[in-house]
This record gives C-alpha cells, structure tokens and sequence, in this order.
C-alpha cells in the first residue's frame, strides 16, 4: 500500500538537492510516496500504554506504539491517537520524515572574509572600550 507524506522542508529545495518546485505553493510543501508497508517490515514495534490525558479506554489498552527502524536504529514513539493502528500509521509517516532527513546530505560551508570596514569598526570598538577602562583605574599616588 502506497500513502502519500507531506515533508516540510525548512531549506530551500535549490540548497536541499531537491527538484525545483514548479509553483509557488510547491515550495514549502512537497508531496513524497513512502511505500509504507515495506518500512513497517523492516522495523521492530512495540506496543506499550499510553500516559496522559484521555480517560479509561487509554489507560487501560496498549495503543502507544513504538517503531525501531532497524537497518537506521531510528526510534520514533507514537500515542497521539486511541487507536493503536492510527497510532502506528502517524509514527510510520514520522519515521518515513525522520529517514528521509537523515540521508539527506548538508551543504557545505564556504568560509568568508570580514569586510573591510567591520575589521575597522571592531577595532575602533576595542579601542573606545580600552580607553574606558583606563579612566576607570584607580589614580596612583607617585
């Protein structure tokens, strides 16, 4: 079965190594197709009670899920939900998120030089902040 993830992106997609959207509501938003069914076979789930609010039906059934993607060792918890199959399918789209963004690689820095006139500046800074200091010393008696 084929779902459909939203992945927010907080970089530009030029910057991420993603394809250019081609609108302008494309470009907070891309729409990815994770095959969910084959990430559910290749974690390690866990079910255990949910804590919180939410009354007697979530304190007694086991409707947290736990997932550990084992090729990876991501661990991504889900208990929003009473339903521990909505449950899983919430942490299975986080984990398919959390995937996605540990393989995507950083970008690397270019080291810049200071202009010119913030080295001036920085320095007439320092040069105030000194003289400041000297009128603040105490007067010796020679």
């Amino acid at each position: 079965m084929v779902y459909i993830v939203k992945v927010f992106l907080k970089f530009s997609p030029v910057f991420c190594g993603l394809p250019v959207p081609s609108s302008v509501e494309e470009c907070s938003v891309f729409w990815r197709k994770m095959d969910l069914d084959n990430l559910k076979k290749q974690c390690r789930i866990t079910t255990f009670r949910a804590r919180g609010p939410g009354g007697q039906h979530r304190n007694v059934t086991d409707s947290a899920v736990r997932l550990q993607h084992l090729p990876t060792g991501i661990v991504v918890i889900g208990r929003r939900h009473r339903s521990q199959h909505q449950n899983i399918k919430d942490a299975l789209a986080r984990l398919a998120l959390k995937i996605e963004e540990n393989q995507r690689v950083p970008r690397t820095r270019l080291p810049t030089r200071k202009p010119r006139a913030v080295r001036v500046r920085e320095l007439e800074a320092k040069k105030k902040h000194g003289e400041l200091k000297r009128l603040r010393r105490r007067v010796r008696d020679s």
